[in-house]
């Protein structure tokens, strides 16, 4: 069910300065875990199915005392409210009294099985207006209304298709390479349909180390957010390309990396195996590029060139 509270104002202000009363909530996923303090918490694959999130309720009733808003306590509720954006699922775990709260809290089985962990899903402590009087008043506020909130992040441990090394001109020349090259991609297994610990073990990439430092630089403005989009789409493109003229035509490994590609692109674009590897066999890489590009996005990042 959707939670009746409101959600806050594009600017982030607050008709009542309540900040610390949430200060010391906390959060365990698991049984026998230890409580962490709100933020991104992240999920090994192998611990999903250990998931038993806990909150300690743990309020700072004083932060209203010091602000000599105490009248206002019996006012006041608490919210705990779980939601997955991407599939937005949003549902009301908790909402009670300050003064008639658990200690601690744990999600209820009907949720924890209802929301996609694996996908991301945020866990909010709000506390909340619960109503107030009729006519003037000190202080504009709604029924529903958050006053202060935590959110806890839960999410995946990411990890990522490849990790670029920094290397210098000399790097590149002892390999044979010039020493003004740009990136060069290291395959170190020729078969790529196959499950890899690290990326490494597949393939290395190496970026010169002023251009490393540039992009570096520049990821969180538009102009570098575009330009790493066609980079790791170009990247992505040769791996699929390598893996695909050396496949067998047999079945693709679960959850080896020449797979995982080929089910990304296949969910974002339709394309299947079939017609991809007719591509690579076809040596018509650029087509097989194009493909990568719609795949991944790049042009949702081109587009944004110039807004900031």
């Amino acid at each position: 069910m959707n939670t009746p509270w409101l959600r806050s104002e594009s600017r982030v202000v607050r008709p009542i300065e309540v900040a610390g009363v949430l200060s010391d909530v906390r959060l365990r996923l698991c049984r026998g875990g230890s409580f962490e303090k709100p933020g991104r918490l992240e999920v090994r694959p192998e611990d999903f199915p250990k998931l038993d999130p806990e909150l300690h309720l743990a309020l700072n009733v004083e932060a209203l005392s010091s602000a000599a808003l105490s009248p206002l306590l019996e006012r006041l509720g608490l919210v705990v409210r779980l939601s997955c954006r991407s599939l937005r699922r949003n549902y009301q775990g908790l909402r009670g009294d300050l003064g008639n709260l658990p200690e601690r809290w744990r999600v209820p089985p009907t949720i924890l099985r209802a929301l996609p962990w694996k996908a991301g899903v945020e866990i909010t402590v709000a506390l909340v207006a619960k109503g107030w009087p009729a006519g003037p008043t000190l202080y504009s506020v709604r029924p529903g209304q958050w006053l202060e909130r935590v959110d806890f992040v839960i999410g995946r441990t990411p990890r990522p298709l490849f990790q670029a090394e920094r290397w210098q001109r000399e790097d590149f020349e002892r390999a044979g390479l010039p020493g003004d090259t740009v990136y060069w991609l290291q395959f170190v297994s020729d078969d790529l349909n196959d499950v890899f610990e690290e990326p490494q073990d597949a393939f290395r990439l190496f970026i010169r180390d002023d251009i490393f430092d540039r992009l570096k630089a520049a990821e969180n403005t538009s102009s570098g957010k575009a330009f790493l989009a066609f980079f790791y789409s170009d990247i992505v493109a040769e791996i699929l390309y390598r893996g695909l003229r050396n496949f067998d035509g047999g079945e693709l490994v679960e959850g080896g990396l020449l797979g995982k590609l080929v089910r990304r692109i296949e969910r974002s674009t339709g394309r299947d195996l079939a017609f991809l590897s007719a591509l690579a066999q076809q040596e018509d890489r650029p087509a097989l590029a194009a493909v990568v590009q719609a795949a991944l996005g790049v042009r949702r990042w081109i587009t944004k060139l110039g807004v900031s």
